[in-house]
């Protein structure tokens, strides 16, 4: 049996992923060479699925904040020690309860010199964390577009999610995309009363859960 049969199968594909993004540069590429001689279009695949640090700071604010409040102190510390000054004042605004021990390592890694080979790592870490948070649907990572310039994602390669996201840009690129729903009424979420206006998004989707939490709570 092939070695990438088993990644093939079902949503399996994002088992491979993690397993890139968690190796080291030569060990990724080590691995990429593999998968590329035995199937090149799967590595292509693959390769459109990979989580990187530079694609995390192309994310929304919030969604940084919640990964790095997660990351360890001695990892943060890490990243950035080779930061710019405006991005590291953002990221140490995130730290919350957890800014003094990042702040115990920052101050023992000066005294340290550079670091390169234990920043890409820690960088990695940060990664594995946010597909933690991911996971557990604390955040949402950018999903792989249906299609690159000389690859198509195979439809079983899609969560159900990812695949209604690719029906509605087919739909909407070929102009057979259906009018928009209304919006559902407030007892559909079980509010009694409407949220506070301009909420929209992950915002939104935030204050349902805690509103919710709340009322069974009381329950």
């Amino acid at each position: 049996m092939s070695m990438l049969e088993r990644y093939k199968k079902g949503n399996n594909i994002l088992e491979l992923v993690k397993l890139v993004e968690d190796s080291t540069p030569a060990k990724k590429e080590q691995l990429l060479n593999m998968i590329q001689k035995e199937d090149p279009e799967f590595c292509a695949r693959v390769e459109s699925r990979i989580f990187t640090y530079e694609k995390f700071k192309e994310l929304p604010e919030g969604v940084q904040a919640e990964v790095i409040a997660r990351t360890p102190a001695k990892y943060m510390a890490y990243i950035l020690s080779a930061e710019k000054e405006d991005y590291v004042k953002f990221a140490e605004r995130c730290l919350g309860n957890g800014y003094n021990a990042y702040k115990e390592e920052r101050d023992a890694l000066k005294e340290k010199g550079p670091q390169g080979a234990r920043v890409e790592a820690a960088q990695r870490k940060l990664i594995s964390e946010a597909r933690k948070l991911e996971a557990s649907g604390a955040i949402k990572l950018p999903k792989p577009a249906t299609e690159t310039t000389n690859v198509t994602v195979a439809i079983e390669d899609l969560s159900p999610s990812e695949a209604l996201l690719a029906q509605a840009e087919t739909e909407e690129k070929n102009g057979t995309a259906k009018a928009e729903m209304p919006c559902p009424p407030l007892s559909t979420f079980g509010l009694s009363e409407a949220p506070p206006p301009g909420m929209i998004g992950e915002r939104f989707e935030t204050y349902i859960r805690n509103t919710l939490k709340a009322a069974r709570a009381k329950s």
